[in-house]
């Protein structure tokens, strides 16, 4: 029973978390979102986590959302302008997707193993190439694009930052990011 909880709780809280923070930033809000397409996108997005991947999966996608929202709100960057509503959606959308169809295993292992994942990516950042990668396969698909209404270079520019943001989750390039 206890495994029965844990993979509704995992469901739940991630499509919970994820609507409540976008209307609590207001992106809600924002015309060029398409409000009837952006649950079946995080509908998607969360079944596409693997409740058998112990961590990460779409409880791990929820609590790095709420951290993200946290670091939004409480370092006020919305407040003083410093980040646009595109800005804002690219960090909540890139959060919900950083970990996307997680297989549990590392970049070492895909690298090591020489996976079809390392081979597609070049051995460069597998996992996260592959989690942006598959993100926006489900993003061009015209029942889950909540962006139609974005203009071309709107979309480039979240894009540009969500697949930076996710890429820069690869843990070998943190150190160098950082500095």
């Amino acid at each position: 029973m206890h495994n029965l909880f844990a993979k509704l709780g995992s469901k739940c809280a991630f499509s919970v978390i994820s609507i409540h923070i976008m209307n609590k930033l207001k992106l809600d809000s924002v015309d060029q979102i398409n409000g009837e397409i952006l649950p079946r996108f995080l509908e998607r997005i969360g079944k596409g986590y693997n409740t058998e991947v112990q961590y990460h999966n779409a409880m791990h996608a929820a609590d790095v959302l709420q951290m993200a929202y946290l670091i939004l709100t409480q370092g006020e960057f919305r407040k003083f302008g410093a980040l646009t509503d595109l800005d804002t959606l690219s960090v909540v959308v890139a959060s919900v997707c950083h970990d996307y169809g997680h297989d549990g295993l590392n970049n070492a292992y895909h690298v090591n193993a020489i996976t079809e994942r390392a081979i597609r990516y070049s051995d460069v950042a597998v996992q996260e190439n592959y989690h942006v990668s598959e993100s926006f396969a489900i993003i061009n698909d015209t029942k889950y694009n909540f962006l139609t209404e974005y203009s071309r270079d709107d979309f480039k520019v979240f894009r540009k930052r969500m697949i930076g943001i996710i890429l820069a989750t690869d843990m070998a390039r943190h150190v160098t990011d950082l500095s």
